[in-house]
């Protein structure tokens, strides 16, 4: 659905924030921008790139679920990057969210409504592997650094780098990689399911001698 007009209703949304799996491929969960048919972004609009397809972005499997999350909790799962980047977003767009009781000022600390629980923290734990993992993409994506330290008044700010091109060539580009890099897996299953074939014909030749 369409953001609403600019004209009409201009400054009706103050803030959205659009996530987009950058190597989704199943038909039944096609993208889609919040790009008006112009070509242009509503002002308030901002619109990111993730690695991983639409689970990797939206949430993830529960742990053992399919055999597709494997850890004990959803610390190592690739949507665990997005829940932090969306909460950074939705706090520093002004959304009255729950923060841990240590980083309330002290006329704050009052309110309890404002203690995020400790159970609700580890919920958004991220495991050093996947933190490794995902600047590794972004290395390799953007082309930058990841430096060793952070200025902790920086990383409060939720500020994604902009790309340098449309969402489809970025989108384009992270098909192209996540290809080339399943070539010689699917090359060495070809081979193995071509062997296969030929040794049941070789077999069933036989049998018929």
């Amino acid at each position: 659905m369409e953001l609403p007009d600019d004209e009409t209703y201009g400054g009706l949304i103050k803030k959205c924030v659009h996530l987009v799996s950058g190597h989704e491929q199943r038909l039944c969960f096609p993208l889609d921008s919040v790009r008006r048919a112009n070509g242009k972004y509503p002002p308030c609009a901002t619109e990111v790139v993730y690695p991983g397809m639409h689970s990797d972005i939206g949430g993830g499997y529960p742990p053992g679920d399919q055999g597709k999350a494997n850890g004990e909790n959803d610390s190592l799962l690739l949507s665990q990057v997005v829940l932090n980047d969306l909460y950074s977003a939705s706090f520093q767009a002004g959304a009255p969210l729950k923060v841990p009781v240590d980083t309330l000022p002290v006329d704050l600390k009052k309110d309890a409504w404002r203690a995020m629980h400790p159970d609700l923290i580890k919920q958004f734990d991220t495991d050093i592997p996947l933190v490794n993992r995902f600047n590794a993409w972004r290395e390799l994506t953007l082309g930058q650094t990841t430096p060793k330290t952070f200025d902790p008044e920086a990383a409060s700010h939720y500020e994604p780098p902009a790309a340098g091109g449309s969402l489809e060539t970025v989108i384009a580009e992270q098909m192209a990689r996540i290809t080339a890099a399943h070539r010689p897996l699917c090359q060495r299953l070809d081979a193995e399911n071509a062997l296969l074939s030929a040794r049941q014909e070789y077999r069933s030749a036989a049998c018929r001698a």
